[in-house]
Formats: structure tokens, sequence, C-alpha cells
């Protein structure tokens, strides 16, 4: 293993069994579905956790901090090829083919220093092993806790753009993609709930400038950064986080494919209609104030205030007359055929 200081980053080469590290892969199945592996998708992770501290003196403490962290390099150094370790916001162009232990001062415990292991990008057949062998790590040395999380870096250089709305309207209808989801901390809130209080055209002409601190982050035409896993157990189940992330793998591919999303979401309308559903996605702000404007003469109700709080279903709306509502949502999905 070789070390070098760079600057105030540490550097640490190793020498992987490259042989025996394509063995170890081949017994991990990839959970992933067959088409994925055709369309280019890479992956990046980042793993937030804690190393345990003493509660001894001062010097005793960073010494064993210091013991612990190398104990990780060593078990991420079986699987990566270069490591850097940084210090606490330390901004530069990382090399993609690098591995990073970063200390993470976002992370809050008693009990233990925040850091954040990086892995380089890697292909969606690596996944489940890389995701396996470093969550192993981690519970073999630290912990996490309800502010923690694992993110995932998804790109692809084969897929074409990303439609923002059409990808958050796809996994709000996805079941269990999204169960025991929480606000861990400022920096994973809810996208869904913001898209789904938003119209259309506002969602994709501003939003994507603003969804750093949300737990879907839109970063290029077709790179994005998932944030919906996290909390203090993790790390304990890695099969059950990438039956998830293949749901969310799925979608990302059919939104980033006009033909395959053109589809979906005609057969979501249909479906929709067909069940005497709520609308299927925000309302077009346009369509929403020509159909209120035509039900209010209708049933000769004043909406003023109380409808445009009523629309923007935040948690303080006043629920409109049923009636009302039921016709809305006739009238909507048949202007949704129309116009999208």
């Amino acid at each position: 293993m070789n070390i070098t200081k760079f600057e105030d980053r540490t550097i640490i080469q190793s020498s992987p069994n490259n042989f025996f590290l394509d063995s170890l892969k081949k017994e991990v199945k990839s959970p992933f579905s067959l088409p994925l592996s055709k369309s280019g998708i890479h992956i990046g992770m980042e793993f937030e956790f804690f190393v345990p501290t003493s509660n001894r003196t001062a010097n005793e403490r960073i010494d064993d901090l210091n013991e612990k962290v190398e104990h990780l390099i060593r078990s991420f150094s079986f699987y990566n090829d270069t490591i850097e370790v940084l210090p606490d916001s330390y901004e530069f162009e990382k090399n993609l083919s690098h591995a990073y232990l970063e200390k993470d001062s976002t992370l809050h415990s008693e009990n233990g220093e925040g850091f954040e292991f990086v892995s380089p990008m890697i292909c969606l057949d690596e996944t489940a092993f890389y995701l396996k062998t470093t969550s192993e790590a981690i519970r073999d040395i630290g912990y996490s806790n309800d502010g923690c999380g694992l993110h995932f870096h998804i790109s692809s250089e084969k897929l074409g753009d990303i439609d923002m709305a059409k990808l958050m309207t796809f996994l709000h209808h996805e079941e269990g993609l999204f169960d025991g989801y929480i606000d861990r901390n400022q920096y994973v809130k809810s996208l869904e709930r913001v898209f789904l209080n938003m119209n259309i055209e506002r969602f994709n002409d501003d939003i994507r400038e603003q969804t750093k601190q949300y737990d879907i982050v839109f970063l290029t035409d077709n790179h994005i950064e998932l944030r919906i896993f996290g909390g203090e157990d993790v790390y304990d189940s890695p099969d059950d986080i990438l039956k998830r992330l293949d749901k969310f793998l799925n979608i990302y591919r059919i939104a980033c494919t006009p033909e395959l999303e053109q589809d979906l979401y005609k057969q979501l309308v249909e479906e929709n209609i067909k069940n005497g559903h709520h609308q299927l996605e925000p309302a077009n702000f346009e369509t929403v104030c020509g159909i209120a404007k035509e039900l209010s003469e209708k049933y000769d109700w004043n909406l003023g205030e109380a409808f445009e709080e009523a629309f923007n279903i935040s948690e303080e709306s006043v629920l409109t007359p049923e009636k009302l509502i039921n016709e809305f949502d006739k009238q909507y999905e048949e202007e949704t055929l129309r116009t999208i």
C-alpha cells in the first residue's frame, strides 16, 4: 500500500487482487432487470456513517479514532485501487475513478465522528457487490443514525435527456418505492411533496436549480442523485435497497426514453380515468383557472381565496364541496388527454 500526501489530503494506492475480486463479484448476482444492462447506466454511491469515539482524553480519543479509520481504509482498499482521505469541506474536481473518505460536518452524534465514503463511478453490474461489501465494512467498525443517508448518483451517456415532471409522475405511481421515507435533515426534503403542490410549467422551468436540498437532485440532463435511502438501519438490508433501486432505475430509464415515457404516461392517464381517481399530476395553471371559472358560474359559488387555498393542495387547504371536486376531476382529465 503506497501512501502519499498532496496538499492537505492523503492519497492511498493499493493493488487489489482483481482475479479474486472478479470471482467474488460473480457470486453476487445482479438484481437488476435485463434492459438496464444495455442502457449504459453508471452508478456512484455516497455512504454516510459514524466512526465511534471513546470517552477518554482528547489525545486518546484522536488515537482511537485514527486507528478505526485506518481499519476502514484497509477494508475499502480491498476493492479500490486509489482512496483519497480528505479533511472536512474540501472542494475540488474529483477523479471519478478514485474512492474518497472524507469527514462530514453535517452529521451529528454524541458518540462518533461523521464520515462519508464516496465510491468511484462504477457500472451497474458492480453495484450489488459494492453496496454489500461497503455496508459490511461500515457495520463492522461504524454505525448510522436517522441523520445518515445512502445516496446514489445515476447517469447514462446512452439515454436521452430526462423529463423531470414525467419522472416524478411515474415515481408517484410506483408502489413501495418511497415506503418508510422520512425528512432526515434539511438536505433531503421530499421532492415528491413539492411536485404534488406545483403546476407542471413551474416545476419543469424552476425546480431544477432548487433540488439540491431534496431527496431527488437533478444535476445535468440525465444525471440525478437519489437520496431516499437512510436511517439507523440503512446498511443492514442491502438486498431491500437493491430491489427498490431497481424500481427506480426502470422508471429513470423510461423517463429518459421518449417513446417509452409517452406510452407509460398515456397508460396512466387512461387507468386514472377508468378508475375515477383524482388528476394524474399537478394541474396546468391555465387549465385549472379555466375549469374553475366555468364551474363557479355553473354552481353559482364564489371561489375566491378558498379556491386558491384548495387547489394549492397545501396542508392548510380548505376543502371545496365534494360535488365541485368531482366535476373538476372529470373535466381536468378530459383536458389532460387533449393537451398533453
